[in-house]
């Protein structure tokens, strides 16, 4: 491979240095040239010259011109700072299969991005730095495919990078915590005055009481959170328009300002690859066996006195309900079936899926008299929804004939063409029966036609996706919200189909803003819509990566969480945004590889008051609240 451009990226020394832009080193394959199919691997040796994580985007490219700028396929990874390491990337990726990619020492999240490519069908291949806040500086050596099995693993001990506490060595800032003695003394005096504050404190269901109101409901009280929709008729000003508003069990307008992750767990590597529990162990170290109780204690006066009405996904659940606070809860897995058409996504018309629904569905039994329940997510974003364009219909034409769902597909093409005569006309083929299309499982190539009538049959398998499961959920609890699936965004608009079956249609919106996102989804649904994550993080402290959304330290990211709920309840489509998360991620990397300065608390349980202080959205917090 020699390289063929270097894009807002300049070599000196034995090292690449990229533009705050962005930059990009291209290699070409020489001429006539081909990927061997027995390599298994592309691999280049890299070390991280920075203070910060590395984030590389390795692109796969057919052609490389003008017409053809985009890479056919991605995979993102990063490295931690100051380490010198091989960057390996399994060529089975191509097949478009999998997200996300297998953790190895020094290296962190790793994810997949593209439709399946051929390894013939690379030409070119691209090692991006994305842009970050300065010129940062990598070397980057030996470019190449491989068929070796597995790369060395970087020669260092995760003992040399952090601390007994989890926190990074190589570096100090505002807040580290040194000793014991004083972590003990922060500790105690958090705790001392949130007993004093939950004394006198009464528990409610935190809706947000005006003065004039503050001893009667406004609005009907059922028992249960629930939804009330409003039109606001047309004035010299405004055009009509349709809000919708949360009501508590005891009849106040409630907005969901919460938080995910809600759980003194703090998962990573320590002493070399065994996992360890970081905060609730620090915790231990001051409190030893009152460590939970305490944390308990703590986290419920911390959570009121932020503005954050809502213990959101995946958190502490026994927390959530002996605190009476509002809360949600996830389901960790979503019905399945043994085949499936894409990734994750299931066979969809089989009985085993409706068998699986059920079985789903009696996790319910233990929520469903819950009046701090808010309601339930049924899944957090399914893999097979993040690729662009995705065209399941498809994935089901060519998949296996032990598919129920492409017995359903071929039922539908032959009420939608008269003959198989036609069908063929439009796509290309020459079948000579419909029958004949189960056996198909090579990846044909068809006539865009095709890919359009599929796509078709796409949004009907999508909506028997969510039309299956939520109506067992409703079977088992009929009183608790169904808040959707949080599809981390909108691949394509049949991402749409099924959310007739949902109360609440959900997404994970990591934007400055989410008003662009609320009012896209609330257009194509007409359904209220919640946020259900977002986060800010930052380089100022001891951790190496911000996160998706970064700002420039702790104050603007209190800014913008301010910011980002205001815009949220300001639609009047929007019932709920939640943070993530309530504590950092570990410095090493949690079970994925993300290691993000987004927390409200760092990994010793200290709060960033330069966050928390400047966060809460004011005429938002309910007078429950002082």
């Amino acid at each position: 491979m020699k390289i063929k451009e270097l894009k807002n990226s300049n070599y000196q020394n034995g090292t690449y240095s990229f533009s705050r832009e962005g930059g990009e080193i291209i290699y070409a394959l020489e001429e006539k040239e081909e990927v061997s199919h027995e390599s298994q691997f592309f691999a280049f040796d890299f070390e991280n010259l920075n203070d910060f994580a590395a984030r590389l985007e390795i692109h796969f490219y057919k052609n490389r011109d003008e017409k053809h700028p985009k890479p056919e396929f991605s995979i993102t990874t990063g490295i931690l700072p100051h380490i010198a390491t091989v960057v390996e990337i399994p060529l089975s990726y191509l097949d478009g299969q999998n997200l996300f990619g297998a953790r190895r020492k020094g290296i962190l999240k790793t994810v997949v991005n593209g439709t399946r490519m051929a390894l013939s069908d690379i030409h070119y291949v691209g090692i991006y730095m994305a842009g970050c806040h300065v010129e940062p500086v990598l070397k980057i050596e030996n470019p190449r495919f491989t068929s070796n099995k597995a790369a060395p693993e970087s020669n260092f001990s995760y003992d040399d990078l952090i601390d007994s506490y989890g926190q990074r060595k190589d570096k100090d800032w505002p807040g580290k915590t040194y000793e014991l003695s004083e972590l003990a003394i922060y500790l105690n005096q958090e705790l001392s005055l949130a007993k004093a504050y939950l004394a006198d404190y009464e528990d409610g269901f935190y809706g947000i009481y005006e003065a004039e109101e503050a001893e009667e409901a406004k609005y009907e009280a059922t028992g249960y959170y629930r939804l009330e929709k409003t039109i606001k008729e047309k004035d010299n000003f405004n055009d009509a328009k349709t809000e919708w508003q949360m009501i508590t069990p005891d009849g106040h307008a409630f907005f969901g300002f919460g938080c995910d992750v809600v759980g003194p767990e703090v998962t990573g590597p320590f002493a070399d690859e065994k996992e360890h529990e970081f905060a609730l162990s620090n915790l231990a170290k001051v409190w030893g066996d009152k460590a939970y109780e305490n944390w308990c204690i703590l986290t419920k006066y911390r959570l009121i006195k932020w503005g954050i009405n809502t213990v959101a996904a995946w958190s502490d659940l026994n927390f959530a309900r002996q605190s009476k606070l509002p809360y949600v809860t996830i389901f960790e897995s979503y019905p399945d079936t043994e085949n499936k058409i894409y990734r994750d996504f299931p066979d969809v018309f089989s009985k085993d899926f409706q068998e699986s629904a059920l079985r789903y569905a009696k996790a319910l039994e233990n929520f469903k008299d819950d009046p701090y329940l808010i309601g339930y997510f049924m899944a957090n974003e399914p893999n097979w929804a993040f690729v662009w364009g995705l065209n399941l219909g498809y994935e089901t034409f060519t998949g296996s004939s032990n598919l129920a769902s492409k017995v359903r597909l071929i039922d539908w093409l032959k009420g939608y063409y008269p003959t198989v005569e036609d069908l063929n006309q439009d796509f290309g083929t020459d079948f000579r029966s419909f029958e004949e299309i189960l056996y198909t499982t090579a990846k044909l190539t068809l006539h865009e036609k095709a890919f359009d009538v599929l796509q078709k049959f796409s949004a009907i398998l999508i909506e028997e996706f969510i039309k299956v499961p939520a109506q067992a959920l409703k079977a088992v609890d009929s009183q608790h919200l169904n808040l959707g699936i949080r599809y981390a965004f909108i691949s394509d608009d049949s991402l749409y189909a099924g959310a007739e079956y949902l109360d609440v249609f959900s997404i994970n919106s990591y934007d400055n803003s989410p008003v662009k996102n609320i009012e896209k989804v609330f257009k194509a649904t007409g359904k209220p819509v919640m946020i259900g994550e977002f986060h800010f993080g930052a380089l100022d402290r001891g951790l190496p990566a911000t996160g998706i959304r970064a700002v420039a330290n702790q104050r603007a990211r209190g800014k913008a969480i301010a910011s980002y709920i205001d815009g949220a309840h300001e639609t009047g489509h929007c019932v709920g945004a939640h943070y993530f998360s309530l504590y950092d991620q570990p410095y090493l990397g949690r079970f994925d590889g993300e290691n993000y300065n987004i927390g409200l608390l760092d990994i010793c349980n200290r709060e960033y008051n330069e966050v928390t202080s400047i966060m809460q959205p004011i005429e938002r917090i309910p007078e429950i609240f002082y």
